[in-house]
């Protein structure tokens, strides 16, 4: 008896150590813990088992999974350029420094660790050594907070954590600092974008008029030679119809003229040298 107590003891004993290093491997801090599992809000469903994806978030190898919102705000001010929507923390390529959530980075990438390189090609470089990176900055740990403090209890209670006033007052300026400087360079981001688009619309038009300027000039030039031919054939009408003076006339500006023209100098030439011989 005495033997099997201390066989079942021992057996407890096992169990409660598993179930206490289980507990402090799995423990998150404030209410993180629920962001650890995937909750679907982009695709309907996820290659990779849920105990996989828990295991790379709580080693800060993927971002945790955000519900996203369709417009930026304070707290969603950084989009995923395949999905489109916002979110206040992404993972990041390490290839070409892109932002990237960590539904698509799932989709993209069926298996594998995600600081090792894969076979699968990122999306925006074509590069083969595909990987991301997910540092969590101060910057982004204070929003974490903020964006689970709104989301576990009010504004309220969150500022009862602070001690004293001067303290409440710089973490809002912290705070506010931090989402103008996200929203700030979002809005450059776009600025240049629709710059570059406005200078290849600029070039175009330039290049456009300028073929337009030259055809134009073209059209004046034959114009003014073709007003010329006329005006040198009213001249030579209007003269005595001397042979000698003809010819003179057609071959000093035949090499001007076009056919039509010369053919009708030449015309003049040869009735004024039959009348002359008449």
């Amino acid at each position: 008896m005495g033997t099997h107590n201390s066989k079942r003891k021992n057996k407890i004993s096992k169990k409660t150590k598993k179930t206490k290093k289980k507990k402090s491997k799995i423990s998150f801090k404030k209410a993180r813990k629920k962001n650890f599992l995937p909750t679907y809000e982009i695709y309907p469903s996820i290659k990779w088992s849920q105990i996989r994806i828990k295991g790379l978030i709580q080693k800060k190898k993927l971002a945790p999974i955000f519900p996203p919102e369709d417009d930026p705000n304070e707290t969603f001010a950084i989009e995923c350029p395949i999905c489109n929507y916002f979110f206040p923390i992404t993972n990041m390529t390490n290839c070409c420094k892109k932002p990237i959530c960590t539904e698509c980075y799932l989709q993209i990438v069926p298996f594998g660790t995600p600081d090792q390189p894969t076979t699968e090609q990122c999306p925006w470089c074509r590069s083969n050594n595909f990987s991301v990176t997910y540092k969590e900055s101060l910057r982004n740990k204070f929003e974490n907070e903020v964006f689970l403090s709104q989301e576990d209890c009010d504004q309220k209670l969150e500022l009862e954590k602070v001690a004293s006033k001067n303290e409440r007052e710089e973490f809002e300026k912290q705070r506010s600092k931090t989402i103008r400087k996200l929203l700030e360079i979002k809005k450059k981001e776009e600025e240049e974008g629709q710059y570059d688009l406005l200078k290849i619309d600029q070039e175009k038009n330039e290049e456009r008029e300028r073929i337009r300027q030259l055809f134009r000039e073209q059209k004046k030039n034959q114009e003014q030679i073709d007003k010329d031919n006329l005006e040198r054939i009213q001249q030579l009408e209007n003269l005595p119809r001397d042979p000698n003076f003809l010819l003179t006339q057609f071959l000093s500006n035949a090499g001007v003229m076009d056919l039509d023209r010369r053919e009708q100098l030449l015309n003049f030439v040869l009735q004024a040298t039959n009348q002359q011989q008449n």
